[in-house]
């Protein structure tokens, strides 16, 4: 769930039964289409739904050509990652380089690109529009774990006797750390 649905998440899951409010488990379910199973078993049981998700629009300006952290606004930055330094500072770590090198990046599949030399190398134009995409992609995925794992980590210091169940492609928690 995106980080802005937590309040409509919290809820949704407060109420009785989904007529017993404006915001019922139907119409939330409606906006998220492929999330009304966790929804309505959430309810039954009681349980707390954590939105751990990036905005899109975020997602995107990360992504751009001078994008990175500072193209989010402060507010959000702060919410997604709430210690800069150490994030950056992980990143330079050779084990994070290790990380998305062998799984990170596995999934990247750049736009496909016609312009090659005779010899069918790629030329020069389109070898670094793959190196961009590359670059947009790697920032838009660690943003994604690093939300995740920072949502996560401030709802376990919040509820420290809570267990957590996370729901997250394959992807995204495969190889050495990712979400983790």
């Amino acid at each position: 769930f995106f980080s802005s649905f937590q309040t409509l998440l919290d809820s949704v899951l407060a109420t009785t039964t989904a007529t017993d409010s404006s915001t019922s488990s139907t119409s939330i379910a409606s906006m998220l289409k492929l999330e009304k199973p966790i929804l309505e078993m959430a309810k039954a049981y009681g349980w707390s739904l954590l939105a751990m998700a990036p905005e899109p629009r975020d997602v995107e300006a990360i992504a751009k050509e001078g994008g990175g952290l500072q193209s989010i606004d402060s507010i959000s930055r702060a919410l997604y990652v709430p210690d800069t330094a150490g994030f950056i500072e992980t990143t330079r770590d050779p084990t994070f380089r290790l990380f998305s090198e062998r799984s990170l990046m596995k999934d990247f599949v750049p736009n496909s690109n016609s312009n090659t030399n005779p010899d069918g190398t790629p030329t020069a134009e389109a070898a670094a529009a793959t190196s961009a995409q590359a670059a947009a992609f790697f920032a838009q995925k660690i943003l994604i774990h690093e939300t995740a794992a920072s949502s996560l980590a401030r709802f376990a210091t919040q509820r420290p006797d809570s267990l957590v169940l996370a729901l997250a492609s394959f992807s995204d928690v495969r190889y050495f750390g990712g979400i983790a």
